[in-house]
């Protein structure tokens, strides 16, 4: 049994009976001042590394229930409280880039029920600059107005921002599928980053309804990004983090909302941007 006296994100600092300094992994999840249950996993610089016993080995248990895209089916979840789920016997936590995303599905049961989202065995932190970049909804419906197939959105005056944080790019993609399904790709990124925002969908020709949505992060090198942008196709690129997919009849007002929560945009001010198509 420890006795909390402290905590940092993924760590409690923690106090055994005899006056040992514990370090417990997740132990600042729990609201009680004591753990009941502590598995010791190691010992370093004289203090023991422990976990608490709801996040023991939950790694595991996210392979196991994970599709090969590594997404787990939200019916397969049970929401506990402040980011923490439960997956089987385990404790799961959501990914900060996705915590709006999910607390939006979270209120909606009918997307919550036909959902698949990535979980973490450990508690994350993610943060950046602030991003100023065309939204999502206006993106969109600027291209169907416009009937192009492919088009790119980037600010014509970065230094209007200059001092309130980075402009990100954004490319747009749609293409006609067999069964008279538009699919749309869209790519978002900052030349700071080394990865970038991705959303892939299929909506009728009216864009009204969406029978798929899935988002993701993809790594790329600078060349990468810079050919992704100024070439305006998708090219090969590194690893691809799927975060979430949505499948079914989605009305076009839950894609913009959900889209909206995804990409890391602040203080949008669409007028601010033109669109080239290329």
């Amino acid at each position: 049994m420890v006795k909390r006296v402290g905590g940092i994100p993924y760590w409690a600092n923690c106090e055994r009976a005899n006056g040992a300094s514990v370090m417990i992994l997740n132990g600042n999840l729990l609201d009680t001042e004591e753990f009941e249950v502590v598995i010791w996993k190691d010992e370093e610089r004289n203090r023991v590394i422990g976990e608490i016993v709801q996040t023991f080995e939950n790694a595991k248990s996210i392979q196991e229930y994970s599709s090969e895209e590594g997404l787990v089916h939200c019916e397969r979840l049970t929401v506990l409280k402040d980011g923490i789920l439960q997956l089987g016997p385990k404790w799961v936590f959501i990914p900060t880039s996705i915590t709006q995303v999910v607390d939006y599905l979270i209120r909606n049961e009918r997307l919550w029920q036909n959902a698949q989202i990535s979980v973490t065995s450990e508690l994350s932190s993610f943060a950046s600059a602030r991003w100023f970049g065309v939204s999502f909804p206006y993106a969109i419906k600027k291209v169907l107005e416009s009937g192009f197939s492919r088009a790119r959105f980037f600010c014509e005056n970065k230094q209007d921002f200059s001092g309130e944080g980075v402009v990100a790019e954004m490319l747009v993609n749609l293409y006609q599928e067999e069964d008279q399904l538009i699919g749309v790709e869209v790519w978002q990124g900052t030349d700071l980053q080394d990865w970038v925002f991705y959303c892939h969908g299929y909506m009728n020709e009216k864009g009204t309804i969406w029978s798929h949505f899935d988002g993701a992060y993809i790594t790329f090198t600078d060349e990468e990004k810079t050919r992704l942008f100024s070439e305006n196709k998708k090219i090969k690129s590194g690893e691809n983090h799927k975060q979430f997919r949505l499948d079914g009849q989605i009305p076009i007002k839950d894609i913009y909302e959900i889209a909206s929560r995804f990409f890391p945009l602040d203080g949008l001010v669409d007028e601010y941007f033109s669109m080239s198509e290329l």
